[in-house]
């Protein structure tokens, strides 16, 4: 899941935050929940006063994010959609919010470093039903204290106050932390409802999805066959959209499903969902360790999925291949297959 790993090493760009004595930051994981592997973008959404950056922050982001702005000088707004990625370019993103003034907003979900990135908006909104997800940092070899006394700076640099970051610190690494809306406000995270007119509703599952993806692993043997069985018809009508548009949904990018399925099959899948929540909130104590999960996935085939044109396709195959097996081995099966046990 979301494992913190820390390179020690500057870049030497003049905006980035090693003159603060940080080191780079990323966190990955395996897929479904990839967070530094998510494919980044930065475009202006219809209107030209919104640019969107979606996927995991990595060196080129701040890059391509101050040539979109000064192409398009009328962006007064940039909207995050991202499970994490590299802290250091996440806080030069910031610096260029604040530099030029921009707000920032959050229709779906940003998690962990994209929080820091978030904060440098002059003005911060979330949607409805957007979350902002945080957890403590890890890394082999690098002690706990250093890591803590790493974000600690990050975020109290950006206002943040120590309670607040004190839990952020209490969150394991393996899991994430999603603050209230009051918690929010009261931290300075939310600086009011939103604007009208700044963001159109998401449907119901995507506004949930990568959030449930990333606690997908405590859900229920039950509730992961429900969901197996709202994901198979879901990858095919994601099939005959590309390959990418597949992968990405699948690793946390925004996709509109709107077109793709009926209202009340949406709202099928975020019962579904809801009951993902449910479960974690319960706490039940479940997983695989990973012999058996190497075992599971094999059987399944799921170590040829690649990031191709058939990845959808062949991801249902494995997916359908976990439902027909009998009761009491399908759970754990989808628990190998989505959730990386």
């Amino acid at each position: 899941m979301m494992i913190w790993r820390v390179l020690v090493a500057c870049l030497l760009a003049s905006r980035l935050a090693c003159a603060q004595g940080l080191p780079t930051v990323y966190h990955e994981s395996s897929p479904p929940n990839a967070e530094f592997d998510v494919e980044a973008s930065v475009h202006v959404l219809p209107g030209g006063t919104v640019a969107e950056l979606s996927g995991s922050f990595s060196k080129v982001v701040p890059l391509a994010l101050e040539t979109v702005l000064t192409r398009t000088p009328s962006v007064r707004t940039v909207r995050f959609e991202s499970p994490g990625g590299d802290v250091a370019s996440a806080l030069v993103v910031a610096r260029i919010l604040r530099d030029r003034g921009l707000d920032s907003y959050v229709g779906r979900g940003c998690n962990s470093a994209c929080t820091l990135a978030f904060l440098g908006g002059q003005r911060r909104f979330l949607a409805d039903g957007a979350r902002l997800g945080f957890h403590r940092a890890s890394a082999p070899g690098v002690a706990p204290s250093r890591l803590d006394a790493m974000l600690r700076d990050a975020y109290g640099q950006q206002g943040v106050p120590s309670g607040f970051i004190d839990h952020v610190l209490r969150t394991p690494p393996d899991s994430a932390w999603f603050p209230a809306r009051e918690e929010l406000r009261e931290a300075g995270f939310v600086s009011g409802p939103v604007p009208a007119g700044l963001g159109a509703p998401d449907d119901p599952v995507s506004a949930v999805w990568a959030e449930s993806l990333a606690v997908l692993r405590w859900a229920s043997d039950a509730t992961l066959v429900r969901f197996g069985q709202m994901l198979a018809p879901l990858l095919g009508a994601l099939a005959n959209r590309g390959g990418d548009v597949c992968w990405g949904f699948m690793h946390g990018a925004p996709t509109d499903l709107s077109a793709m399925a009926r209202k009340s099959a949406l709202e099928e899948m975020a019962a579904v969902l809801k009951q993902v929540g449910d479960d974690v909130r319960g706490a039940p104590a479940v997983g695989i360790d990973n012999a058996e999960r190497t075992r599971l996935r094999a059987e399944l085939g799921a170590d040829a999925l690649k990031r191709d044109a058939n990845y959808c396709r062949a991801l249902r195959g494995t997916v359908d291949a976990a439902l027909g097996l009998p009761d009491g081995a399908r759970g754990p099966a989808l628990r190998a297959l989505l959730a990386g046990g």
